[in-house]
């Protein structure tokens, strides 16, 4: 029964959001005008996140008010305390340290009221030990929630890459549980209506739409982390899972670093962009999902172990960046 209501005001809410979502942008001022860093050429509306907000709520409340399931006061103010600070990056592009300092303060106040989301061990696979982090664990978690917030913001480059990211993720939670997650479900057909929004460019994330999946994302992956209905166990395969976005993340911080430049600060310099400037925009979308998709799948299957996966990943990707790095170059030079 509630699936059926759910896909009604699912249909009822797209339709509405389609016919309107034009006139949406222009009252809301929110439109990604293209300039000489971004590859569109005409504006778009920066809706997604909105979208994504009203289905995301509407699956929170009638998941609580239908089903036995735990209803968090904490959890949806967290949502919306994100989402706004995201609308209003989009409008008024804050400056990036003060965005950070946001961050920090919305995800520290949440899990100093919601302990359950705190990790408080790491468990490797390839160690028998257990780590506990103790008083550390707080600010073990803020910082791994910032820097996944600030990775998968950085992959919002071309259409369909956050998306297909947070899809390939949300899947992965769904099928490391032992029984039926209709939640994951239900989000996970959230995302694939905003991917197909998103590829034939009728609206972009924006930063409000990021922010919001990357912390619901954050705290799935933590929820499946700690609980016993979830096969999900390692650190490691946490870091295999999100390899890809954390790998460019950290390279473009210490190339920004070097070169004296707001580790924050945005550039064409991501992977996607460096791809995306020798072949078209579906390939480079393919071949970064790929990148992604390659070793959870070796994984997953029995094919390697996780540090094996790990490794195949890691060279998987420095070869691509290498490839793509030096047709670029040979490019200018030819120029």
């Amino acid at each position: 029964m509630l699936n059926l209501i759910l896909i009604l005001i699912f249909f009822i809410t797209v339709f509405l959001f389609n016919k309107y979502n034009d006139k949406l942008s222009i009252k809301l001022k929110l439109i990604d005008i293209p300039n000489k860093r971004k590859i569109h050429k005409k504006p778009i509306p920066l809706t997604g996140g909105i979208l994504f907000f009203i289905l995301l709520t509407e699956v929170i409340i009638l998941h609580s008010f239908f089903q036995d399931y735990e209803f968090h006061l904490t959890k949806l103010l967290l949502f919306c305390s994100i989402f706004v600070l995201g609308l209003i990056d989009d409008l008024k592009d804050i400056d990036a340290n003060l965005k950070l300092f946001c961050l920090f303060l919305i995800v520290f106040l949440f899990l100093l009221f919601s302990i359950d989301f705190q990790i408080n061990l790491i468990k490797l696979s390839f160690i028998t030990s257990e780590y506990s982090l103790g008083n550390f664990g707080l600010f073990f978690t803020i910082l791994c929630i910032l820097l996944l917030i600030n990775a998968l913001n950085m992959s919002d480059g071309i259409n369909g890459l956050f998306l297909g990211y947070s899809i390939i993720y949300f899947l992965f939670l769904y099928f490391s549980y032992e029984m039926q997650n209709i939640y994951l479900i239900l989000i996970i057909t959230i995302l694939i209506i905003c991917f197909i929004f998103n590829v034939f460019n009728k609206f972009f994330l924006g930063d409000n739409g990021v922010y919001l999946v990357s912390i619901l994302l954050s705290l799935e992956l933590i929820s499946a982390y700690k609980t016993d209905l979830s096969n999900l166990k390692n650190a490691d395969e946490i870091f295999l899972l999100l390899m890809m976005p954390g790998l460019d993340m950290l390279r473009l911080f210490c190339q920004r670093i070097k070169n004296k430049i707001n580790p924050f600060k945005a550039d064409n310099n991501h992977l996607h962009h460096l791809i995306s400037k020798n072949i078209d925009k579906t390939s480079t979308l393919l071949v970064c999902l790929s990148l992604s998709i390659i070793p959870i799948f070796l994984f997953k299957f029995g094919i390697m172990s996780i540090l094996n996966s790990i490794i195949t990943g890691l060279f998987f990707y420095f070869l691509i960046l290498l490839f793509f790095l030096n047709k670029t170059n040979n490019f200018q030079d030819e120029k």
